[in-house]
């Protein structure tokens, strides 16, 4: 009885946990309004490079800037910029 109360009790964490969960990055306009991890800026030109020069790390993977929505990002994130020269 005691193992059925105490599945009981894990099943109703999980629920609360999973519908509390948001995905931000969900949006109507399919621009991600969710903090990057970081921001790569590269300074130095690299003649015939078809690689934009900035982008960000977000979830461990690079994103292009396009993929953002900019200016939910500048009002909500603190990104940290990392400068490559």
């Amino acid at each position: 009885m005691k193992h059925l109360k105490l599945l009981g009790m894990c099943m109703v964490i999980a629920v609360l946990y999973s519908s509390c969960s948001v995905n931000k990055s969900a949006t109507k306009s399919g621009l991600i309004q969710d903090c990057p991890q970081e921001k790569i800026v590269y300074k130095k030109v690299i003649p015939g490079a078809k690689a934009a020069n900035e982008y960000y790390m977000y979830k461990g993977k690079r994103h292009e800037i396009s993929e953002f929505d900019e200016n939910w990002i500048k009002k909500n994130c603190q990104v940290r910029l990392t400068i490559f020269y």
